[in-house]
């Protein structure tokens, strides 16, 4: 449902300007999740926001 809510609310660069960050607790967020979802942008350090 997390990366539901992620393609429908936040597709827009406005609203991923917005976000600070998501956790889907208990979800893997592989490769093709990202790929399938592009707004999704896995953190690559402790301090990365969006």
């Amino acid at each position: 449902m997390v990366y539901r809510l992620m393609e429908e609310y936040f597709g827009s660069e406005e609203m991923q300007q917005k976000l600070v960050a998501a956790y889907a607790i208990g979800w893997a967020c592989t490769e093709d999740i990202v790929n399938e979802y592009p707004q999704i942008r896995p953190a690559q350090k402790r301090k990365d926001q969006g």
